[in-house]
């Protein structure tokens, strides 16, 4: 699992209720997701998109035999830089 993926799942885990962020329907024992997500900033949308679409659809598949038919990504939110400094950057 990429960083940008575990911070996004921590984050979420942090809220109250925790089906918020994602979306689930079954239909005929097909299934239909929305992924709501938080991103890093500087990540490849494209790339991180298609990532969790490959990972959920596979886990999904693999561990319940259904079918994905969608896994919708919404970008909700770009995180802000964090304030703290790297300590490589404090050593200059």
């Amino acid at each position: 699992m990429s960083p940008s993926l575990a911070g996004n799942v921590s984050r979420f885990l942090r809220r109250q209720r925790l089906d918020e962020g994602i979306t689930i329907e079954v239909e005929d024992d097909i299934v239909y997701l929305d992924l709501y997500i938080v991103v890093e900033p500087n990540v490849n949308l494209l790339k991180l998109g298609r990532r969790i679409q490959h990972d959920v659809t596979r886990a999904i598949n693999d561990m319940l035999g259904m079918h994905v038919s969608e896994v919708n990504i919404h970008i909700q939110d770009v995180m802000a830089p964090s304030l703290q400094r790297r300590p490589e950057e404090e050593s200059e």
